[in-house]
């Protein structure tokens, strides 16, 4: 990976165009190109062996864009050309940090903010700091623990819950009127069939169901006949 703006260097190997090895002892010259625009370089060129040399590029040989094409050649040399695509560069530790070992701040904009003292509004409701966290936590200090909360059998500790036995709640099904649940209940609902039993009487073909108030007709029920059938006179010893 290459950066822009950034000494780096370049490793190339130069091709003898004659016998097809590595030239050695070659004067090698380059120039980067951007776009349409070739422009000189400015770092040396050096070698290693068997044809191979390194472009020791400046921060200058890399400016210019995003990518840049390089090429070198030589006396008796293949030219070499490739392009490199260019990343942009990465702060240097001097950068980062400051002349006391600490961050440096005109590089990472940084600042000396602390979460547990300096508070932070966002939308202008909710702060960071300590305090209001520690205040907008729910006090579970009164919550009863499992241990608390079940016997020793496993049940539930009735010194703690104390629940309704089967008796109180079937007492307290049994004396709830309906006048309040009336224009709520369905014709097939246990409220109608009290009010049928209490306040109803027959006319014609249907069953008058009335409300509580003995005005308020409730609903109808049908009721049909069979021609000869014996009615029933008596319900009961």
């Amino acid at each position: 990976m290459f950066y822009k703006n950034t000494p780096q260097n370049i490793y190339f190997t130069l091709i003898n165009n004659t016998t097809g090895s590595g030239l050695t002892g070659a004067t090698p010259v380059g120039f980067r190109t951007i776009a349409t625009t070739p422009y000189s370089l400015t770092g040396g060129i050096t070698e290693i062996a068997s044809g191979q040399y390194v472009f020791g590029g400046v921060a200058g040989d890399f400016d210019g864009g995003d990518e840049i094409g390089y090429y070198f050649t030589a006396a008796s040399a293949v030219p070499v050309n490739f392009t490199l695509k260019l990343e942009d560069a990465l702060a240097t530790s001097s950068q980062l940090v400051d002349a006391s070992g600490g961050l440096n701040t005109t590089i990472t904009n940084l600042n000396d903010f602390n979460p547990t003292t300096t508070p932070v509004a966002v939308s202008g409701t909710v702060t960071t700091d300590s305090a209001s966290r520690e205040a907008s936590k729910a006090n579970v200090s009164t919550l009863a623990t499992y241990a608390q909360l079940v016997d020793v059998s496993g049940g539930l500790n009735t010194s703690i819950i104390s629940l309704p036995s089967l008796s109180q709640i079937k007492e307290g099904v049994l004396v709830q009127g309906v006048g309040g649940l009336e224009a709520s209940l369905n014709n097939d609902s246990l409220g109608t069939f009290l009010l049928t039993a209490f306040h109803s009487h027959a006319s014609g073909n249907n069953i008058y169901v009335y409300r509580t108030d003995n005005t308020t007709l409730h609903t109808t029920i049908p009721i049909s006949g069979q021609s000869g059938a014996t009615p029933i006179v008596k319900v009961g010893a």
